[in-house]
């Protein structure tokens, strides 16, 4: 895929604050409520723009769709009209609001419409889909210039407009676009320590998750190596959920400690400048990822000697076990 040519921006889209009408379908005293997966990660909306020719946002690397709405509500809008940069916000829909919209498009004929409209294409024309899917039902309908029913252009506006969130209770976020493109579940960045069996050395019960782990949607977990709880201390999984803010200043954080130029270090023996070796036998294994502003994943292994002449690792690892937050709650896997 190409590269998308310029810079990227974290602002509030234009469309946020111009929120699009819906006309309301005629209350039908029949109509079926909608049901939906709600977990996390299923997918329930997917709004897409894309065009033929060098300029199809489409084909940018880390292009994120103009709408995406998962099961638990949060949405992810992009606004692509500007090649040169790419605004992206983050909303979180209420149960309510959810179950409001999907039904708006279930009523306005969704389902009833054809899977491809096209009338009078120009060769440079867009082509505007609509996905949706429910516990019972998918369907997915793209126009392709015209031809669409009236009411697919409304829809689209609406959902792309957040229309569907309440104005007196909208929190919108500047949401990272590296971000946005990735399923809600992906791993952005981790620490994690493994000590290898061996015949000679006692290990510890390893700790149930890794060390840190945080996901795209901001979902956090650590292990709080001094939990304490009714005068009992030790290690604990901990979670919160951060907001976009606190996910791209945590990332921004590990970067400016030198992440960037980590490479790995695997030899369980380390030589001085002075000529010495020095070796720790049966030492930890350590990983780190990160997600990069590139949209790439940058991976490095280390031994446990590394740590110690490497500057930048260690001031990484301090960093990490140390994290706290104070919403976090106790984790169990």
């Amino acid at each position: 895929a190409a590269c998308m040519p310029g810079s990227t921006t974290e602002t509030t889209p234009p469309a946020l604050t111009q929120a699009a009408t819906l006309p309301a379908p005629e209350p039908s005293p029949t109509a079926t409520p909608v049901r939906w997966d709600t977990a996390a990660e299923a997918p329930i909306v997917l709004v897409t723009v894309c065009a033929g020719g060098e300029w199809d946002p489409c084909a940018w690397e880390g292009y994120v769709p103009e709408a995406r709405i998962w099961g638990d509500g949060r949405m992810v809008l992009a606004d692509n009209t500007n090649p040169s940069e790419q605004q992206v916000n983050e909303e979180q829909l209420t149960t309510e609001e959810m179950a409001d919209l999907l039904q708006q498009i279930a009523e306005a004929g969704f389902f009833q419409w054809g899977e491809q409209y096209a009338v009078d294409v120009p060769t440079d024309a867009d082509t505007k889909c609509i996905s949706l899917t429910l516990v019972d039902r998918a369907h997915r309908v793209c126009e392709m210039h015209s031809g669409a029913p009236p009411a697919f252009g409304a829809l689209f506006d609406y959902i792309t407009s957040g229309a569907a969130i309440d104005e007196q209770s909208s929190d919108a976020e500047a949401y990272l676009p590296v971000l946005a493109a990735l399923e809600p579940s992906s791993v952005v960045l981790q620490y994690q320590v493994e000590f290898p069996p061996h015949p000679e050395i006692e290990r510890p019960e390893p700790p149930p998750v890794p060390q840190l782990t945080l996901l795209a949607d901001g979902t956090l977990i650590y292990v709080d190596e001094s939990f304490c709880s009714d005068d009992v201390c030790g290690e604990q999984a901990m979670r919160v959920q951060l907001t976009p803010d606190e996910t791209a200043s945590l990332l921004e954080q590990v970067r400016d400690l030198g992440f960037e130029q980590l490479e790995s270090y695997t030899d369980p023996c380390y030589s001085d400048d002075s000529g010495g070796l020095e070796c720790i036998e049966g030492g930890g294994n350590t990983t780190l990822r990160l997600l990069l502003p590139s949209g790439t994943f940058h991976e490095v292994h280390f031994s446990e000697i590394a740590e110690e002449h490497i500057e930048n690792l260690r001031a990484i690892r301090l960093f990490l076990v140390n994290y706290r937050h104070l919403n976090a709650e106790v984790y169990q896997p």
